[in-house]
């Protein structure tokens, strides 16, 4: 059996390998040497940052009356005082350049995130050049069971703070840095670029990448480096929690939740079912399906836009109605405005998703050849649980969860077979039926299912059909092997078990709504309740009760227009789930509008989505007016709050103190000066002030409480199947 040391060995030197590669290639690329590492893209990318950097960090001639101290700023004075390598920076704002994109961050999100992962790096330089490398080097040796940059930074504050000394910025330095380097980034190259979108006081800023580069991210040979998470899976299991700041990667620094509300952690004392819930989150091992992956590679790679994969190529933007000479009016320019505004905001979710998929497919190569992988998990102040890492996790996409099963198998037996069909069954999409007549409807398309798990890329590609396609292939695969061996198979593919709409089913128990509770499954029926189509016929109930109007006026009347297109369960069911967590009239309109979009392009759905969004509340009201009873409540209790001047406060069923603390922002106008060009940048930074919010506050507290019940539902049910020794109610 493998020891544990032996393990971290393997993490080390593969660590060790990453990192010669990292340097590689900043040092080939700077040289303009030919390097096999990375793609052309890429390499000339780091070539033109490093330079602009080196230029703002040691320009080459000031102006007149511009003295160095006025053009270099602060921020490049404390990064030469730290003797910060231009390359090490550039590599630095390129990761987090991807990332954020990735995510679809604001331009001010990422300048942060930017300075705080080079406040981390300086951290590192700093406590290893200093006189505590001896004992630098003793708590560094921790890392071999952690490739996360976050307890890097726990690492050196800890050292420092042994020292005497401190690294931490306050937030506008996190931001002047950050904006500085993203500054040098946009200045040196073509392949990304700042896009405004929105209006007036909703416009934001976002960074987009060139199509060549995302092509290069997406499919270049430089993938594993680019796509090196921040947070990645561990080897060996996480250290277990004990306490709040005891867990997790290592001892030192990390803790157990995101953010912490006023006096909330203080009060996080006796909490052992939270802790053992999480515990037993990490140590499960989980490892990369290979049959699964293969596929997905196979299939994103050979550029086959197959499983609800994202499109590879861009949507063209709107071609123009006037010739280059001629100026149209006003109407027209706006029009074709807002279509060419919607266009760019898809595209930036296509990058977004193409990455994803990149990512995913890069880290499931890199920990391929690992029996055993292992995610920290930590929360948020509400109790939800979150694993480390992105696109690759239990948490991911479809195809991202696909990636993973379980490390330890299990005979399948013969109700394994059972609930592998149901999980069949319910990854396609067909789930609005009895248990047992899933898993008929597995047995009478046997062949089909067969004929995806063996053939899946020339075969009838019945598995690109279901709503979950790469998890319905996975299980196609494991059927198709079981089946071949019988009940002593041995299994890892984990088999999901999901609520139906969580939220308005913690409101039927709370409420003890005997309606309520049949509509959302919490009790036993001989056929499963679609609380969506129930609320898709009261809606059409609801659309009869309006007067008829004229034929001529069909295609303008939003009544007229909806009674004969009909309402379907799929239009409300965003609408549904997200009524428990807070959604407004306003937000339940602009689902029905996106949905539409999706089903019949783009048109103004605006006016008839407005009509039809108070009629789907209403319907949602009367199919499950327990829940409408139960909010109103929160929020009379929440009103209480704000005549007291105080924060909410409950404790879950599992022990955990929830504080819910929201505090109004203010702004602050930050000013970067860039390099001898005296190009000065100005934005408006966010944070927090001692005021409380009570409007957030109010609007807050149903989706807050909900949320955390069902944290604590998910913790309970975690206990109840592995913690025999645990007094559970």
């Amino acid at each position: 059996m493998e020891t544990i040391d032996s393990k971290t060995e393997r993490q080390r030197n593969r660590e060790l390998a990453k990192h010669r590669a990292t340097r590689k290639l900043m040092l080939e690329s700077t040289n303009l040497v030919d390097s096999s590492v990375v793609s052309d893209v890429a390499g000339q990318l780091m070539v033109d940052v490093t330079k602009e950097i080196d230029t703002w960090l040691n320009p080459p001639a000031y102006a007149e009356g511009y003295g160095r101290a006025k053009i270099m700023g602060t921020t490049s004075a404390l990064l030469i005082h730290a003797d910060a390598s231009p390359e090490e920076l550039a590599w630095l704002a390129l990761r987090v350049v991807i990332s954020n994109v990735r995510r679809q961050l604001p331009w001010n999100s990422a300048c942060s995130a930017l300075g705080r992962y080079v406040e981390e790096h300086l951290g590192w330089t700093t406590a290893e050049a200093g006189d505590q490398k001896a004992y630098f080097k003793a708590v560094a040796a921790s890392l071999k069971k952690s490739t996360s940059e976050h307890h890097s930074r726990a690492v050196v504050r800890h050292v420092l703070r042994k020292k005497g000394e401190s690294l931490a910025w306050a937030q506008e330095m996190h931001f002047q840095v950050g904006a500085a380097l993203l500054e040098c980034l946009l200045a040196g190259t073509g392949h990304v670029s700042k896009v405004r979108t929105g209006k007036m006081r909703n416009t934001k800023i976002h960074l987009r990448l060139s199509d060549e580069l995302v092509d290069a991210l997406a499919y270049g040979v430089d993938r594993e480096v680019l796509h090196a998470p921040f947070s990645a899976p561990m080897i060996v299991p996480p250290r277990p929690w004990s306490s709040t700041s005891d867990g997790g990667y290592d001892a030192i620094g990390m803790s157990l939740m995101k953010r912490y509300a006023e006096g909330q952690e203080e009060s996080m004392v006796d909490m052992p079912e939270v802790y053992a819930a999480m515990n037993k989150l990490q140590d499960t091992p989980w490892r990369i399906n290979d049959d699964l992956l293969q596929v997905l590679r196979t299939t994103w790679r050979g550029g086959h836009q197959v499983g609800k994969l994202p499109a590879q190529e861009n949507m063209p933007t709107p071609a123009k109605t006037w010739g280059e000479d001629e100026t149209p009016d006003a109407e027209v320019l706006t029009a074709w405005k807002r279509k060419a505004a919607k266009v760019h905001e898809e595209n930036a979710r296509l990058v977004s998703k193409r990455l994803a998929v990149a990512s995913a497919i890069s880290q499931a190569e890199m920990n391929q050849a690992e029996p055993d992988l292992y995610f920290v998990y930590t929360m948020d102040w509400r109790g939800r649980v979150y694993p480390s890492g992105s696109d690759l996790t239990p948490q991911s996409a479809d195809f991202g969860r696909a990636l993973l099963e379980f490390a330890e198998g299990k005979p399948i037996g013969d109700a394994g077979f059972y609930w592998l069909a149901v999980h069949l069954a319910n990854t396609f999409g067909h789930d609005k039926v009895s248990n047992d007549d899933r898993v008929k409807w597995v047995l009478k398309n046997e062949e089909r299912i067969s004929e995806s798990a063996t053939d899946p890329l020339d075969g009838g590609a019945f598995w690109t059909q279901a709503d979950k396609p790469w998890s319905f292939l996975a299980a196609c695969q494991e059927w198709t092997a079981a089946r071949a061996v019988g009940p002593g198979y041995i299994t890892h593919l984990p088999i999901a078990q999901d609520g139906s709409a969580n939220g308005l089913q913690h409101f039927a128990a709370l409420m003890r709504d005997q309606g309520s509770a049949e509509a959302v499954n919490l009790v036993k029926l001989d056929k499963p309740a679609d609380i969506y189509q129930r609320v898709a016929d009261r809606v059409t109930e609801l659309l009869d009760t309006y007067p008829l109007i004229a034929p001529e006026d069909l295609d303008n009347i939003p009544r007229t227009y909806w009674s004969n297109q009909g309402v379907d369960r799929g239009l409300v069911k965003r609408a549904v789930m997200t009524v428990p967590y807070g959604v407004t009239m306003y937000g339940i309109r602009d689902q029905l509008v996106t949905e539409m979009v999706k089903r019949k392009g783009q048109d103004d759905w605006m006016p008839r989505c407005t009509f039809l969004a108070p009629i789907v509340v209403g319907a949602i009201g009367d199919v499950v007016s327990a829940a409408s009873t139960a909010m109103e409540w929160l929020k009379a209790v929440a009103e209480a709050a704000k005549d007291a001047d105080a924060n909410l406060t409950w404790t879950t069923p599992v022990g955990l103190p929830v504080v819910q603390d929201y505090r109004k922002t203010d702004g602050r106008q930050v000013e970067v000066y860039i390099g001898a060009q005296k190009k000065r940048v100005r934005v408006q930074l966010s944070f927090d002030t001692p005021r409380r919010d009570f409007r957030k506050s109010i609007s807050g507290i149903s989706p807050n409480y909900i949320h955390s019940l069902d944290a604590a539902h998910m913790m309970k049910t975690v206990n109840r199947t592995t913690c025999r020794s645990l007094a559970m109610v």
